[in-house]
């Protein structure tokens, strides 16, 4: 059987994502295609929230790049996608979650960390605090589709709401939602607030290279070495975002030094991660999340040719990709992470069948409800 993942510590607050499978891949698929949504060089009125939620910002081409020319073929998906994940929401404002004003939710913004297929609405518990971010980023990305997804805006400030009442709330995901959602409604504080909690993070650790390193060996120890790019990926896109909106802060500096640690392991003549080992465990998304950094940092492009030239390799023919070779059975987690991944560093036409089968395969997976 597929091994689960230790609870502890950073290693819990970076994996939402890896342990939330329902979630997952319509939040990694919202970024890599939610984008084609816009129509580049659109008029929009200055200043307005049509312009606002529309236009790309500094911190969201930063990290993901312009959006692409074309309304996405995938609005109906897309938006069933982000309904569903308001559905599940412990809403504050109002009835975004559409079960009634008053309701038996912790009105604390976030989600269940375990959401059952048939849910129809968040539970009586309080939202764990890694649950926010690598959430609500779905909605961020849903924010630049047109027409304007004003529910998406207002879930996602729900979210907002939340993380700001709740201090332990500190994941890589959630500096890079605050980032992205103070650019869209041009307010600075949810930035200063993704810094100050940043910051904590890393003083904490005793600065950012001891931060990577420490996440680095926790999941080394734990035998997820595929995980290690994964965590530090999301580190060095947080570092980026504050970097896009405070430019003189030194976090780029910071961005390096989480690159770096994944750059130095995999080039490594003894690598914790082995990309030459396809039984790694999450090899898939070692793989794919070891792409996303160096392509981020623009970091050794002869070894990000072999990482897309290896994930195209071991797609599956029906479009998904699996665990790793022992486990080659289609995975949401994996698939989403190689789409992902591809999105951003592939470019050109020559992927381009390899990219429909991918979005097929995880459109196909969603049910009626959106989830």
């Amino acid at each position: 059987m597929r091994r689960k993942l230790d609870s502890h510590g950073e290693v819990n607050d970076a994996c939402e994502l890896h342990r939330n499978r329902q979630r997952s891949a319509w939040v990694l698929l919202a970024f890599a295609i939610g984008g084609c949504a816009v129509e580049d060089g659109a008029a929009m009125a200055t200043g307005s929230v049509t312009q606002a939620a529309t236009r790309p910002t500094p911190a969201f081409t930063r990290l993901f790049g312009a959006p692409p020319r074309g309304l996405s073929k995938l609005a109906p998906e897309l938006s069933l996608g982000y309904q569903r994940l308001c559905q599940l929401q412990a809403d504050i404002l109002g009835d975004g979650a559409g079960n009634g004003l008053a309701d038996d939710d912790p009105d604390d913004g976030g989600w269940d960390f375990t959401i059952g297929t048939n849910a129809t609405k968040h539970s009586a518990a309080a939202s764990p605090s890694n649950t926010y971010g690598a959430t609500a980023l779905a909605y961020v990305a849903r924010a630049y589709g047109r027409p304007i997804r004003a529910k998406a805006l207002g879930c996602a400030l729900d979210a907002a709401l939340g993380m700001q009442a709740e201090a332990d709330v500190d994941s890589p995901p959630d500096f890079v939602f605050w980032v992205l959602l103070g650019e869209l409604f041009e307010n600075p504080g949810f930035a200063e607030l993704a810094a100050a909690r940043y910051d904590a993070k890393v003083s904490a650790a005793g600065g950012a290279q001891a931060l990577g390193e420490s996440i680095r060996d926790q999941r080394h120890n734990a035998g997820d070495d595929g995980l290690i790019a994964y965590d530090l990926a999301w580190l060095t896109h947080a570092a980026l975002a504050l970097d896009a909106v405070l430019p003189t802060a030194g976090y780029a500096a910071d961005a390096a030094a989480y690159a770096g640690i994944v750059e130095s392991d995999i080039v490594s003549a003894t690598p914790l991660f082995d990309i030459d080992d396809g039984s790694e465990a999450f090899y898939t998304d070692g793989v794919s999340w070891s792409l996303i950094v160096l392509h981020a940092m623009d970091l050794r492009t002869g070894l990000q040719r072999n990482l897309k030239d290896l994930l195209l390799t071991i797609q599956l023919d029906n479009g998904a990709w699996g665990y790793n070779q022992d486990f080659p059975e289609p995975d949401l987690q994996a698939t989403a992470g190689a789409l992902l991944a591809l999105e951003l560093a592939a470019g050109g036409g020559q992927w381009q069948s390899a990219r429909r089968a991918a979005v097929g395969y995880l459109v196909d997976q969603q049910t009626a409800d959106g989830g």
